[in-house]
């Protein structure tokens, strides 16, 4: 009888810390399940703090290639044969021929190739035109180069024939 009168005198007591600890069994749950999504979060939030600096560093890029968008888009076919004749002339190098090749088209830009012949009297001088080809604000690239060394008359330095495949850009909106 012990057990049974133990039991009648505190049996409020037994059920109130039988709630309790059913309480705490779900407030430990609940508290659990917070930890997760507070997890998730915080890496939902790194996520999107990566994307925003990609974002904010293809702004700039955007913001840089306006900057350099005047300077390629300057581009007709009569301006660029000027600008390569006039170089050719500062280095002292002859432009035997000069052809503009089919424009390539691709999503962001057009590409006008040109292929170019030019003769020169030393390595110096064509090498000082391909410099200035490839450091006039106009932008244009080198894509390869093919000299050929013709030995000229014993009196005369021998003559480099050179040809060249010469690309400029015009950046698409």
């Amino acid at each position: 009888m012990e057990a049974a009168d133990f039991i009648s005198q505190y049996k409020n007591k037994l059920l109130n810390i039988a709630v309790i600890i059913i309480a705490l069994i779900i407030a430990n749950n609940i508290y659990k399940a917070q930890g997760r999504g507070i997890l998730e979060l915080r890496q939902e939030k790194e996520t999107e703090i990566k994307k925003n600096e990609t974002l904010s560093d293809i702004s700039r890029l955007e913001e840089r290639l306006k900057d350099y968008k005047p300077l390629i888009d300057r581009k007709d076919v009569g301006g660029v044969l000027n600008n390569i004749n006039s170089l050719a002339r500062e280095a002292s190098v002859k432009v035997d021929s000069i052809k503009p090749e089919k424009e390539v088209a691709s999503r962001f830009f057009t590409k006008y190739p040109f292929a170019l012949i030019v003769k020169a009297d030393s390595y110096h001088n064509l090498g000082k035109f391909i410099a200035s080809l490839e450091n006039h604000p106009d932008v244009y690239s080198l894509e390869t180069t093919s000299i050929i060394e013709e030995p000229g008359e014993e009196i005369r330095a021998s003559r480099l024939t050179a040809t060249l495949a010469l690309n400029t850009y015009l950046v698409r909106d």
